[in-house]
């Protein structure tokens, strides 16, 4: 539990400051990035050569990018 312990700081008259110091210490490790990998053009162009073979197969543009199968195609 961190101990807070107040600052003096010297304040014009009629105004109230109030600053305090802490030491603390992490007691678990950060949390774990979120990471998603991106489907791209370039995957895309891996598997269809014309959009009207996209259009074929998904209905929309929310199923192709639900399609993670396709995700990474161009860097393989």
């Amino acid at each position: 539990m961190p101990r807070l312990t107040e600052v003096n700081i010297n304040g014009h008259i009629g105004m109230e400051y109030v600053q305090f110091s802490a030491v603390v210490t992490e007691t678990r490790p950060p949390a774990a990035n979120i990471s998603a990998a991106v489907l791209t053009h370039s995957d895309m162009k891996v598997f269809f050569a014309t959009h009207t073979q996209v259009k074929a197969r998904y209905a929309t543009h929310s199923d192709i990018k639900r399609d993670t199968s396709l995700i990474g195609a161009a860097d393989a």
